[in-house]
């Protein structure tokens, strides 16, 4: 990372720089625009040749039914495999202590703490999640602990940065100002920004973005010890203490009447919904288990999703420069779908980097913090995701295996997304 990141206004520069570049290189020319990320029905354009002949050619086209590892022929349960086996998420940045069983006890003022992450790419083709289980710091930062959990759309590069990269801005801009908040926002905003200046020039790609949500167990210094998060997106943070889930950070997604859709709105942007019912899930799940037969009614209701200019289902996110670097004179539209009358440009960003950041002392009867992406809060509320954590804690289990365990039965649930579940489990001194 270069010593000093890109701003905004840098990003805007790179972005008008490029337009002006294209229309001097063809001044006649129309104006290209990328195909949408997320494109719009349209009636097909190639002659129908009959039902047979186009049942066979749908038959051709649909991919094989996905069928959970539970209910394929022969299913025996096997305990979680190492961290590096997990498919597309590149090798986990760790400690060193993210071995099979995950990390072992650490010790620190007033607190003793483990940790383990499970990554599985459920029914997706691809993985798009990833995570850092407690990255080694710099000497003399050991009391300033970093775990993450990190959620792609449009492609794994946003992610794979973060993943990469965040942890190190953290602790170099944690050992300026020694306040793990402001460090936590200040390399948020310098990812960001160095992302979203490579994608305007061409060199990363314009599309990708990741929703990331960081932990900072602040341990010495005096004081007793803290748990500081910062979210940007649909990630969530919840500790459980005695039992209870208390949470520790809130969604960014355009609700209508929602501080964050109101920002959009007074950018130029605009707040679209759309309604599923999940039924999907309800095909995926395992009836077969009597617990989730039990409440399948429950858990599969219709859903409203609202989406930024059609697109982005959160507000808040790392990357997508299409949304970022405005106003920009000469700049191309983005291709959305824009409401008649709209010209195409706005008047500030619709998504932004700066992520809400909230700091917990931890006391006794704080047992652990668990991250996790939006494809296990999707259909695992935070009740019972601390009643099953606690359960298994109770039980003796390590946090890897608890992890595991989640990520099982969000599966079995019918989570139709990636699941990364993070748990750090805690004992803190009186």
């Amino acid at each position: 990372m270069p010593p000093s990141a890109p701003s905004y206004d840098d990003i805007s520069a790179v972005v008008a720089a490029a337009a002006a570049a294209r229309n001097a290189a063809a001044p006649d020319a129309p104006a290209g625009r990328r195909r949408r990320r997320r494109p719009l029905l349209e009636s097909s354009a190639k002659p129908f040749h009959g039902k047979t002949a186009l049942s066979q050619r749908r038959r051709q086209r649909a991919p094989k039914k996905y069928v959970p590892p539970h209910l394929r022929a022969g299913y025996a349960p096997s305990p979680p495999p190492p961290a590096d086996a997990f498919e597309e998420t590149g090798d986990a940045i760790t400690g060193g202590f993210f071995a099979e069983e995950g990390s072992p006890w650490r010790t620190a003022p007033g607190l003793r703490y483990r940790s383990g992450a499970v990554c599985e790419k459920g029914i997706r083709r691809h993985n798009e999640d990833a995570c850092a289980d407690g990255p080694a710091p710099p000497a003399g930062l050991e009391g300033a602990a970093y775990f993450a959990v990190y959620d792609g759309h449009s492609g794994f590069d946003v992610a794979a940065r973060c993943r990469d990269e965040l942890h190190g801005l953290f602790y170099e801009e944690f050992q300026k100002s020694e306040d793990p908040a402001a460090a936590l926002e200040t390399s948020f905003l310098a990812l960001d920004a160095a992302y979203c200046a490579e994608a305007a020039r061409g060199d990363a790609s314009p599309d990708a973005g990741a929703t990331a949500l960081a932990l900072v167990l602040e341990c010495g210094g005096g004081s007793s010890p803290r748990a500081v998060v910062a979210n940007c997106g649909d990630c969530a943070c919840v500790l459980g203490r005695k039992g209870a889930p208390v949470p520790l950070s809130a969604p960014h997604a355009p609700a209508p009447g929602s501080s964050e859709a109101a920002r959009v709105e007074a950018a130029g942007g605009w707040v679209t919904a759309e309604t599923d019912l999940c039924v999907g899930r309800l095909h995926a799940m395992d009836l077969a288990d009597d617990e989730i037969f039990a409440d399948a009614h429950e858990r599969v209701r219709l859903n409203e999703i609202h989406r930024v200019c059609g697109e982005v289902a959160v507000t808040r996110a790392i990357g997508d420069v299409d949304f970022k670097g405005w106003p920009c004179d000469g700049r191309e539209s983005p291709c959305f779908a824009y409401p008649e009358g709209h010209d195409g440009s706005f008047a500030a960003d619709l998504l932004v980097a700066t992520p809400e950041v909230v700091a917990e002392a931890l006391r006794p009867g704080d047992s652990f913090l668990l991250l996790a992406t939006d494809g296990l809060w999707d259909v695992v509320a935070p009740a019972e995701a601390v009643a099953v954590a606690g359960r298994r804690f109770d039980a003796g289990d390590h946090p890897k295996a608890v992890a595991a365990h989640l990520v099982d039965r969000a599966l079995r649930l019918g989570s139709g997304d990636n699941v990364t579940v993070l748990l750090v489990q805690l004992e803190v001194a009186p």
